[in-house]
């Protein structure tokens, strides 16, 4: 009867546990499929022109030129809005080809909704005097 038991007991904390882990990767997946994809993601823009990356992505927020050991690097800079997520993509050229391709900065909006709050309590709770 103690066998019968203890069979009971451990196939309850198996199907415990296999539905835990089930819930917790269908969770996951979900939560994956809600971030939107940026577009530069699967883009493979190492090699192509400076033409062709302004057709397929568009034109960019701000653009930059330098010049090291007489080499002239260009950079397009582009930022994406991903729900509350800000991405900062840039894309480096050398004689009118990509040769790299980075994502420069992520910044969420909830960030700057904070600092807002943070300014305006500090209003609030700045001494007012009165005459």
């Amino acid at each position: 009867m103690r066998k019968f038991y203890s069979l009971v007991s451990c196939g309850y904390l198996i199907f415990t546990l296999t539905s835990c882990f089930s819930s917790h990767l269908t969770t996951q997946n979900q939560i994956r499929q809600a971030i939107p994809q940026s577009r530069f993601a699967d883009a493979q823009s190492v090699g192509m022109k400076k033409e062709d990356i302004i057709k397929k992505f568009g034109l960019p927020l701000s653009t930059s030129a330098e010049v090291k050991k007489d080499v002239g690097n260009e950079d397009l800079h582009y930022v994406e809005v991903l729900g509350d997520i800000k991405l900062f993509t840039t894309i480096t050229f050398q004689n009118g080809i990509a040769i790299k391709q980075k994502v420069d900065q992520i910044t969420s909006n909830y960030d700057d909704r904070l600092k807002k709050l943070e300014k305006d309590l500090k209003i609030l709770q700045t001494p007012r005097l009165y005459n």
